[in-house]
């Protein structure tokens, strides 16, 4: 899910694809008739993540009593990311798993052997590359597609006897040097990093606390001509676990006053979000202001040398 099936008007099935491909260009160009050149959306239900990549398998030899290893591969198509710990008590292992994740996410591995599950972009530098291979942009190809090409699968088998500790290090060391395998390196660094400082304006204008006793709502994504936020925390407008703002490029800081838990209600048009002037002016009527500015905050600092995608055949 998504699962669009195109079929044109004799009944002939001419794609299947995700709904990121149902645009209004690619609505005329299904409409003309011909083929449409889009790579098949391949679903596999039956794919067993927990069975090893690698396997012990030899005529008449019996298999050891201990077998640890890595594997790491570019995308298995027709799967979706999958992220799992496995405990064997029985041989022992302990199976650590990430199937089809973001090059990102691998790299936020790499460096703490467990990961946080996110990159945030707005705190991403790439030194050397492109930053669209590590975080995906809207407007910048199809998502499907994306994934085919930046994302990979790791996964290791390690003694069950091993702390936590002890394997987030490994995993951390081994990750490492696949990274390294394919010219991808990746760091944590303070940086000094540009932003925006939220404030509050001169003009008297009330700012939007939100009575006590509301219900916290938020009405936000496509299709609704605007968007509407009732009893929403402050830090919602900034901070990415809320995720409502997700799609602002910049690094907003509160420097309104306020705490980061005070509640507001904010109305905004569709398009709030399409650039920083955009944005200003919407939050202007409550009061609040984006001002240009720079903070330094630690980053995932990357660079890639493009090793695997630069190999002769």
């Amino acid at each position: 899910i998504s699962h669009l099936v195109w079929i044109n008007g004799n009944g002939v099935v001419k794609a299947i694809t995700s709904s990121d491909y149902v645009t209004e260009e690619n609505i005329q160009l299904a409409l003309k008739g011909g083929d449409l050149p889009w790579p098949v959306k391949n679903d596999v239900l039956n794919f067993e993540a927990g069975r090893p990549l690698l396997h012990f398998e030899a005529d008449r030899v019996k298999p050891p009593s201990e077998l640890f290893y890595s594997a790491f591969t570019a995308h298995i198509d027709g799967i979706d990311p999958i992220d799992q710990n496995l405990e064997d008590t029985i041989n022992n292992t302990y199976t650590y798993i990430r199937y089809n994740h973001p090059v990102g996410l691998i790299c936020d591995v790499s460096l703490t052997g467990f990961g946080s599950g996110r990159i945030d972009p707005k705190l991403l530098v790439v030194e050397e590359g492109d930053k669209n291979r590590f975080i995906f942009t809207k407007g910048k190809g199809y998502r499907n597609v994306w994934q085919m090409k930046n994302s990979y699968c790791y996964t290791i088998r390690l003694p069950l006897s091993m702390t936590q500790e002890e394997r987030g290090e490994f995993i951390k060391n081994d990750l490492t040097r696949w990274l390294g395998v394919i010219g991808i390196t990746a760091k944590m660094e303070e940086r000094e990093i540009p932003c925006y400082d939220l404030v509050r304006t001169a003009d008297g204008k009330p700012f939007p606390l939100s009575k006590k006793g509301k219900e916290e709502k938020a009405k936000a994504v496509y299709p609704f001509d605007s968007s509407h936020f009732t009893n929403i925390p402050l830090a919602s407008l900034f901070n990415v676990d809320y995720g409502y703002f997700n799609e602002f490029p910049h690094l907003i800081m509160n420097k309104t006053g306020y705490s980061d838990s005070t509640r507001v209600d904010l109305n905004f048009s569709a398009d709030y979000l399409s650039s920083p002037e955009q944005f200003k002016k919407e939050l202007q009527q409550y009061g609040l202001d984006l001002v240009p500015a720079t903070t330094r905050m630690k980053v995932h600092v990357i660079s890639d040398k493009g090793y695997s995608r630069n190999l002769k055949p």
